[in-house]
């Protein structure tokens, strides 16, 4: 009842949530309606606790798709210390997800409609820049891809990217 209240539009500006730097408001609550698509704030603070969980160094969709995009203007600091970095892009209005384990030298890329060859060594290539940027001496760097359910729609992408 309550969801469905909230997806009619009642309950505005109520906060419902606060990871880290993140707030979710009523308005972000109505984008997991269906057929609806998740919005930066709702992914970032849902990748922001399972970085928290798990240890990985958590970079915000907005920094992580200037990456994509080939500009590291506002990057201003990669945690080298940790194991993995993560991070989720929103390209042309789709979500897909780099994990960058920073010890193995490598990347994963994970698109909902699966990756092709032309993304995968595009993530190579940026998330590679993005480190060595911090670490001069990286040296190879590798991306891969895994097996995963695939997006049957045009709009879950962002449950996709914070479900991998």
């Amino acid at each position: 009842m309550l969801i469905r209240d909230l997806w009619a539009g009642g309950r505005k500006e109520t906060l419902w949530s606060k990871a880290g730097p993140y707030k979710v408001y009523s308005e972000n609550m109505m984008d997991l309606a269906p057929e609806k698509e998740l919005e930066s704030e709702v992914v970032n603070a849902y990748l922001w606790i399972v970085g928290r969980r798990t240890g990985a160094s958590i970079i915000d969709a907005y920094s992580m798709t200037q990456v994509w995009q080939g500009s590291q203007k506002y990057f201003k600091r990669l945690d080298l210390l940790k194991h993995v970095a993560a991070g989720a892009v929103c390209h042309q209005g789709h979500w897909t997800l780099i994990i960058m384990y920073l010890k193995e030298k490598r990347s994963l890329y994970v698109d909902p409609f699966g990756a092709t060859q032309k993304q995968i060594d595009h993530c190579r290539d940026v998330t590679r820049a993005l480190v060595r940027k911090h670490s001069p001496a990286i040296g190879k760097w590798t991306c891969s891809t895994v097996a995963h359910p695939k997006q049957k729609d045009t709009t879950s992408c962002g449950v996709f990217v914070c479900k991998s």
